[in-house]
């Protein structure tokens, strides 16, 4: 049940961060042929060559809907985050679009919050990252 938030002053029509986090984790489900599955990322050395123009230094972060890595990028010497989806969603057309709807909403946010998004695409093996 949403948070009761009668002013609505964070725009999230009543629902707390957490309960949107939560519902946007649930929005897609991820299937195998025997039903659920549980995705590997790719290790730090194979995410590497999905990625040329950056150093992948580590993964830092991994759940069912992506892997997140630290690297660094080579043109600017600079740390940042790449986040690597699993293919199955990837492929996935309404989820591809939501995801540079998501990414391009993203792009133009600037908060001490917030990610910034620097760039976001596919790889040649049609694995969405941003």
């Amino acid at each position: 049940m949403p948070s009761e938030n009668p002013n609505n002053a964070n725009g999230l029509g009543g629902l707390s961060p957490d309960e949107l986090f939560a519902r946007g984790m649930q929005s897609v489900k991820m299937t195998g042929a025997g039903g659920l599955t549980t995705w590997e990322p790719p290790p730090v050395a194979e995410a590497a060559l999905l990625f040329p123009a950056y150093e992948v230094l580590e993964i830092i972060g991994r759940g069912g809907m992506g892997a997140v890595y630290r690297a660094r990028q080579l043109a600017l010497d600079r740390i940042v985050a790449i986040k690597l989806l699993p293919l199955e969603v990837s492929v996935d057309r309404d989820f591809a679009e939501r995801f540079k709807r998501e990414a391009r909403t993203m792009a133009k946010m600037n908060h001490p919050n917030i990610v910034s998004v620097f760039d976001f695409g596919t790889t040649k093996g049609g694995t969405c990252s941003l």
